[in-house]
C-alpha cells in the first residue's frame, strides 16, 4: 500500500481508489489506521472520503473531532439525501458517518446495502480515495463492504485470536465473495 512519487503527482484522477480497512477481531486499530491514512493522503493533496462502515457502532467522527448531525441510518431510512449526511472535516476530507448505537444498521438487507453503495458511487469522481472502515468479523455488511472495495487491507495485531479471526475473515471472503487479494497490516507490533 505504498505511494510512489508518480502516484503522488497524479492528483484528481478519473476514478476513486477504494480501500477497505477490515479485521476479523475488534480492537486491532482499524479506525485509527483509517483516520491516519486519510490525514496523510489529504496532506499530500488527495481528496479523501471516509465511509464509516462500522454500521451501528461507528466512531470515526469522534476520532476526527467532528459532530455528525445525521448518519447512514438517515440515508437508508429515506429521511435524508447523501449530501445532507456528509461531514466536511476539512477541505478535501469528507466523512460519511455510520452512526453509533443504531441496532437496525447491523442487519441491512441486500437492497439497503446496494442502495448505500449506489448512493456513494453517485458521488462520481469527486474523490481520489475512499477509505472504508468496516466492522470487525464476518457478518453480511462486512463481507459486502469488503467485496465492493478495490483493495482489502486486513489489520492484525500480535494477539493469537486476531490471527485466527483474520484468517477466518480472509477465508470467508475468498469462499463467498471470490476475493483472493489481500494486504495485511501488522499493528501494535514491537
Amino acid at each position: 500500500m505504498g505511494f510512489s512519487q508518480t502516484e503522488s503527482t497524479e492528483r484528481h484522477s478519473n476514478s476513486t481508489r477504494t480501500i477497505s480497512i477490515t479485521s476479523g477481531k475488534g480492537g486491532v486499530g482499524k479506525s485509527t489506521i483509517v483516520v491516519n491514512l486519510a490525514k496523510i493522503l489529504h496532506k499530500r493533496g488527495y481528496r479523501v472520503l471516509i465511509l464509516d462502515g462500522d454500521l451501528g457502532m461507528a466512531n470515526v467522527d469522534i476520532m476526527l473531532n467532528v459532530r455528525a448531525k445525521k448518519n447512514i441510518y438517515d440515508l437508508i431510512s429515506g429521511e435524508s439525501q447523501l449530501q445532507e449526511i456528509l461531514v466536511e472535516v476539512d477541505d478535501g476530507l469528507t466523512l460519511i458517518p455510520g452512526g453509533s448505537g443504531l441496532y437496525d444498521l447491523q442487519n441491512l438487507s441486500v437492497f439497503e446495502r446496494q442502495f448505500l453503495l449506489d448512493q456513494v458511487s453517485g458521488l462520481g469522481k469527486k474523490y481520489d480515495y475512499m477509505l472504508i472502515d468496516t466492522s470487525p468479523g464476518i457478518d453480511n455488511n462486512v463481507l459486502y463492504l469488503n467485496a465492493a472495495a478495490q483493495e482489502i487491507c486486513v489489520v492484525i495485531n500480535p494477539d493469537p485470536s486476531s490471527f485466527a479471526d483474520s484468517y477466518a475473515l480472509i477465508k470467508v471472503l475468498n469462499q463467498r465473495c471470490r476475493e483472493n487479494r489481500f494486504s495485511i497490516v501488522c499493528n501494535q507490533v514491537r
